[in-house]
């Protein structure tokens, strides 16, 4: 980034007049629930207005040294007054650095953010999810994702007034695994059919007889069993909702939502199937068992139909090589 020495005055931040600086700091840890991320992937509490210690800072995946130089601009200062980085240089570029680490990151510039007069603050989130942002409000609009494989439709109406709404795809091994972070995990017996849809914010969105439509893909081509819709929120990841499906086919299903929230299809077993399965096991098992204990009881019989097989056996070899 950027900063100047001739910025006129009046228009620049804190520090020496006419000077623009910026750096990058987490701000403290979350003390309180706040928006709808769960906290467990959630560094530097947005409300806050006090940096975290760099002993205690997650940041990205970065070292430390990269931490200190976003800090303290390290590599680009030229000594002298730096309690608001006065002295340090206009021009900052630590180069590309790789991103190891998921989560919400929520920092601030100590310079910059002067608390009851000027907000400077800063948010990056990294994820596995594709996601999509859109503002809808009473016209109505749709957000697609994964090709319009998956939707989210918000009819005209529905909406009384704009709402900021987010859509994420996760992968069903990351929603696992994010659901288990929470303490709990895909509800339902049987497969996952799908991956998982996440909507947010996750408040009730939609009311009365007015209602969002949501399409999801199904991972695989469902043919037989009954699939269901599960819906939960993160923070309340082991109470787990039905929800009505509208229309299904082979590859997708169709529902009616009133709330954000995770969202997921799970395939039932085919309980008829495997109970005429099971039937015929025993039904087998029961004439072999009960075959066994007969000859076992008359064994002279045992012998007699050997040599009555054995004697059929030969008759029907002659018969075939005459033939032949």
């Amino acid at each position: 980034w950027t900063g100047s020495n001739t910025n006129p005055n009046n228009n620049a931040g804190q520090g020496k007049q006419g000077t623009d600086r910026h750096n990058v700091v987490m701000l403290e840890e979350p003390r309180y629930e706040e928006g709808s991320m769960p906290r467990t992937s959630l560094y530097g509490q947005w409300g806050l207005n006090y940096p975290q210690h760099l002993d205690n800072t997650t940041f990205l995946g970065f070292n430390r040294t990269d931490m200190d130089t976003l800090a303290f601009l390290t590599s680009h200062q030229f000594r002298g007054e730096m309690s608001e980085l006065d002295d340090a240089g206009t021009y900052f570029d630590m180069k590309p650095r790789k991103v190891t680490d998921l989560g919400t990151y929520h920092y601030m510039c100590t310079r910059n953010n002067n608390f009851s007069n000027r907000s400077q603050k800063g948010k990056i989130t990294v994820g596995l999810a594709a996601l999509a942002y859109k503002m809808i409000g009473w016209n109505g609009g749709a957000i697609e994702l994964t090709g319009g494989a998956n939707r989210l439709t918000v009819p005209r109406g529905t909406f009384t007034q704009p709402q900021s709404l987010r859509v994420e795809h996760w992968k069903e091994k990351d929603c696992q695994q994010l659901l288990e972070n929470l303490g709990s995990g895909i509800y339902g017996t049987g497969e996952t059919a799908s991956d998982c849809l996440a909507v947010f914010p996750e408040r009730q969105l939609a009311y009365g007889n007015n209602s969002m439509w949501m399409n999801m893909k199904l991972n695989e081509r469902q043919s037989g069993g009954k699939v269901r819709v599960y819906q939960t929120t993160t923070g309340a990841a082991n109470s787990w909702t039905e929800v009505t499906i509208n229309s299904s086919d082979a590859t997708s299903v169709a529902f009616q939502a009133k709330s954000g929230g995770i969202y997921v299809v799970k395939k039932e077993p085919n309980v008829a199937l495997i109970v005429s399965i099971t039937a015929a096991c025993i039904v087998v098992g029961l004439i072999i068992l009960g075959t066994i204990f007969y000859f076992k009881r008359y064994p002279g019989k045992f012998s007699k139909m050997r040599t009555n097989t054995s004697q059929s056996l030969q008759y029907a070899v002659r018969s075939f090589q005459t033939k032949v």
